[in-house]
């Protein structure tokens, strides 16, 4: 099983669906790897991680999500117009957006209870910025 499967039916918005697993170091750098791909080959999109069924990350790997943000600050900001995050637990969704707060992402985010939302918000995104 892979720590995210990627779903490309609404792209440009790309969903990561975090599984429900704690990753190898395999997993999870195959997961990086994904997400190096799609950031560098989206154009103006919305990259929405549907967080919910996710079990928390060990420091060290949360340390190399930092890490691969501000290695990929740029292209963050040159191809996305956004980043969602999606988390239907309450208790997880305000830790989230406490973290957000202190570690915010190169571009505009959010934290949404549902995929709809997140979708409905990507969309927004997309449409305010110019192509």
């Amino acid at each position: 099983m892979k720590y995210a499967d990627l779903d490309f039916t609404y792209e440009p918005i790309v969903i990561a669906r975090i599984n429900p697993i704690e990753p190898s170091e395999q997993q999870f750098e195959a997961y990086l790897q994904d997400l190096t791909k799609v950031a560098k080959e989206m154009k103006n999109g919305v990259l929405v991680f549907q967080i919910s069924n996710a079990k928390f990350l060990p420091s060290e790997k949360r340390i190399k999500i930092g890490n691969w943000i501000k290695t990929h600050t740029e292209i963050m900001k040159k191809n996305m117009c956004g980043v969602c995050y999606i988390n239907t637990s309450f208790l997880p969704m305000t830790i989230l957006k406490g973290i957000l707060l202190v570690n915010k992402p190169p571009v505009p985010y959010t934290v949404m209870g549902s995929e709809s939302e997140g979708i409905a918000w990507a969309k927004e995104r997309m449409a305010g910025r110019p192509h």
